[in-house]
């Protein structure tokens, strides 16, 4: 279980439309229960505009190790990172350099351990320091269950802000990462 305490934020509050209608979907479907199970989540019944930012992830348990698999990952993503990570486990596709790989499967572990949606912003620092943040993320994962609660997919939503002027570069081969913060999502 995890010992980290999350502040609190109100799903009102998520800072982007994309994370705020893939919350509500993912709320209307998982009714009073900790989320919904995956047949019923569909992408076909998703807000269209969700879908270019949208990412399913399968927990995948094998000798007392968990690990993570990208199952879906939308166009925008991939465009951003510079390659599409589908069907890669994060442990291959993500790069460990200034602690990025150990930070997002943190937040993946956290989720699966508390069953909560989880918020987290991290900005990509590129060489050029003539401004900053120039690459800024934000991040919503909300847990996909079995019928006994355990989370067996991550169903998340990532949206990417640029700087006017940044020279865009894949946001897996940042010159450094900072991380901001992570938040537990309540309903309003």
């Amino acid at each position: 279980m995890s010992s980290v305490a999350f502040e609190e934020m109100p799903a009102s509050r998520l800072p982007d439309p994309v994370l705020t209608r893939l919350y509500r979907y993912w709320d209307a479907l998982r009714e009073a229960r900790a989320g919904p199970t995956r047949p019923e989540v569909d992408p076909i019944d998703m807000p269209r505009e969700v879908l270019p930012d949208l990412m399913l992830t399968e927990v995948v348990l094998a000798d007392g190790t968990r690990r993570y698999r990208y199952r879906i990952v939308g166009s925008r993503i991939a465009e951003q990172a510079g390659a599409d990570p589908t069907r890669q486990f994060l442990d291959e596709a993500l790069p460990r350099e200034f602690g990025y790989l150990d930070y997002i499967l943190g937040l993946y572990d956290a989720l699966v351990d508390i069953v909560r949606p989880l918020y987290s912003r991290s900005s990509y620092v590129t060489a050029d320091t003539s401004s900053s943040p120039e690459r800024e993320t934000h991040r919503l994962m909300l847990p996909i269950v079995a019928a006994e609660g355990a989370v067996t997919h991550v169903l998340a939503a990532q949206v990417f802000h640029v700087q006017r002027g940044v020279t865009q570069k894949p946001f897996l081969s940042p010159d450094g990462v900072s991380y901001g913060e992570t938040v537990l999502v309540t309903p309003d």
